[in-house]
């Protein structure tokens, strides 16, 4: 899969082949990153040119391409090269194929729960702002029972877990001294937790996280 060799801004330049690389491939630090993703479940990776596409992470997402990415040593140029290819080519040429075998390992393989959540799938994330001028529900939620029906209501709606935030970060919103963002979401959090809710605190304060 050719590409020409374009200026991507001041960030990246990709490159056609290979030996554009200052060094080979994992003979230098070497990032890989999955493109042009599908879904595993897409009859199109199982047929047509006989490609291999290989599940992201073990989940949902299958990819067939990678950028290969590394630092380059033009100082006048763009700081990293990206050479776009399959994963055989990619371990062909690199200088260490048990570096390169491990880096697609670390690509593939399923990821274990989070929480509680399986990630070979998608989650909706519900969320709460117990504010009076959240960008996104303000108001809709400040009351603690319209918050809790709230969250009840999304999950009833398919969300696996709610985000209860307390400040909004609406640009130009008056900041919420701690004492006070504790008090509008642990009644929510309480209340959701009785229902055996998966939940989430939006803060930026450690105190309030614990």
């Amino acid at each position: 899969m050719a590409l020409n060799q374009t200026a991507m801004g001041e960030a990246v330049r990709y490159v056609n082949d290979v030996s554009q690389f200052p060094v080979r491939p994992d003979d230098g630090e070497t990032w890989l990153r999955p493109v042009l993703l599908v879904s595993s479940h897409d009859p199109a990776i199982t047929t047509g040119d006989g490609n291999r596409h290989l599940p992201l992470a073990g989940g949902w997402r299958s990819f067939r391409y990678i950028d290969v990415v590394m630092r380059t040593t033009d100082r006048s140029g763009a700081p990293f090269a990206v050479w776009r290819t399959d994963y055989e080519t990619y371990r062909a040429k690199s200088a260490n194929t048990a570096r390169a075998d491990n880096a697609l390992h670390c690509l593939t393989v399923p990821r274990p729960d989070f929480a509680g959540l399986g990630i070979s799938k998608p989650h909706l994330m519900g969320i709460v702002n117990v504010t009076p001028d959240s960008f996104s529900d303000g108001g809709v939620h400040y009351a603690a029972s319209d918050a809790v029906s709230g969250g009840l209501r999304m999950m009833a709606e398919g969300a696996s877990f709610v985000d209860v935030g307390g400040e909004s970060t609406r640009p130009g919103a008056t900041p919420v001294e701690e004492q006070q963002e504790i008090a509008r979401i642990v009644p929510v959090i309480e209340a959701l937790a009785r229902k055996q809710i998966l939940i989430s605190a939006d803060t930026r304060r450690p105190d309030v996280m614990r």
